[in-house]
């Protein structure tokens, strides 16, 4: 029960943010979903690490998540939080 109430919140949270623009990319775990929109990360879950988060990217090419990080790949290069 506690995973779906974390992921219906989550998915309801990332939904409003996901309306401000085009959607991007999405990746997701069992513990962390981000959605990139207009080169804007925002992730939200268990934040153990410090991994939810909202940051701009300059022209987004990719985005990730592992198990206690995400990572987006942009024309600066690499950023793992």
């Amino acid at each position: 029960m506690k995973s779906i109430f974390f992921f219906f919140f989550s998915s309801l949270a990332l939904s409003v943010f996901a309306r401000s623009g085009e959607i991007q990319f999405v990746a997701t775990n069992n513990r962390l979903i981000c959605v990139a929109v207009d080169s804007k990360v925002k992730c939200l879950g268990s934040n153990f690490h410090g991994q939810a988060q909202t940051i701009q990217f300059n022209n987004l090419k990719d985005l990730s998540v592992g198990s206690g990080h995400a990572c987006a790949l942009d024309e600066d290069g690499v950023w793992c939080w």
